[in-house]
């Protein structure tokens, strides 16, 4: 009778490894490096769940090492129980430490979940800035309200201030995610949802779609840069009434280009045009569906 063999060795192992740990960096757009308590939280939980799961998964790791090698087809003196059929230890392992391990697990989601409501306002004090966020194939349009600029495929936010925002579709449905910052929030026409948190500290990220959406998927992102309230504060002023107006036909340009677009910011757009946008797709209760909303 022939051996049987590991079908997969330590060497295939450790690439493995390497190839799944590749995309777990440290770097600014990874929520591994949080830059707000929301996006840290979000992260810790992440570690904790990861933790709690590794209670299964090392026994099980290391059995299917130690079980070939213990019951190996050449191992000497080793015993042979032929009527062996039933442990109520093993039973009680198996079961037990699992049911345990589903009650942590859930208790934890449950904690988090509550607090880390994307609707709830983060603890940072002062002014929150306000942002109207619309997805588009497959490019984003953010709207400042309080500001007068408008931005596409850029976001520029201020340190330490709260940011409160409002989130539509002007196509089919797309996921916001802001890795480092805030979590994911879904984007869907004829409706609103709401993503808030506070930046609180400078850096640049990378926001992206995280809902497949067609051909331009991957493209589907962003660049987002948080800045100092003074740096703020100058990108307003250097282009609210200077730059370019985001014009009703300069958006629909956009709108109807199936594609995605260059950063580019502007120093003005249509009042109302978030609603307008909502109002497209809504049927009904389309006051309330934006309530709470910027004019």
């Amino acid at each position: 009778m022939a051996r049987i063999r590991p079908a997969i060795g330590p060497r295939t192992l450790s690439l493995l490894g390497a190839a799944v740990l590749a995309g777990c960096t440290t770097e600014t757009h990874s929520f591994l490096n949080p830059a707000s308590l929301t996006a840290e939280s979000q992260r810790d939980l992440m570690i904790w769940a990861f933790g709690l799961m590794l209670v299964v998964l090392i026994p099980v790791w290391v059995m299917a090492i130690w079980f070939p090698w213990r019951y190996r087809e050449d191992k000497s003196g080793a015993d042979y129980r032929p009527d062996w059929a039933h442990s109520n230890l093993i039973e009680a392992v198996v079961w037990i430490v699992p049911a345990i391990l589903v009650v942590a697990i859930s208790a934890l989601v449950w904690v988090y979940t509550h607090r880390l409501d994307p609707y709830a306002s983060p603890v940072a004090r002062g002014e929150p800035l306000h942002v109207q966020a619309i997805s588009l194939d497959w490019k984003w349009v953010f709207l400042y309200p309080d500001n007068g600029v408008a931005s596409v495929n850029t976001l520029i936010l201020p340190e330490g201030r709260p940011v409160e925002m409002s989130i539509t579709s002007d196509t089919v449905m797309n996921a916001l995610y802001l890795p480092g910052l805030a979590g994911q929030i879904y984007a869907m026409a004829g409706m609103v949802t709401h993503l808030n948190f506070a930046p609180d500290h400078r850096g640049h990220f990378t926001g992206r779609n995280m809902q497949y959406s067609g051909d331009g998927f991957p493209d589907h992102r962003f660049d987002v840069s948080v800045e100092s309230a003074g740096d703020f504060q100058r990108f307003v002023r250097e282009h609210q009434g200077h730059s370019p107006q985001l014009s009703t036909a300069t958006y629909r340009q956009l709108a109807n280009a199936h594609a995605t677009a260059r950063p580019a910011v502007f120093g003005g757009f249509p009042p109302r045009l978030f609603d307008q946008v909502v109002h497209k797709y809504c049927a009904t209760d389309c006051d309330q569906t934006t309530a709470g909303d910027r004019p």
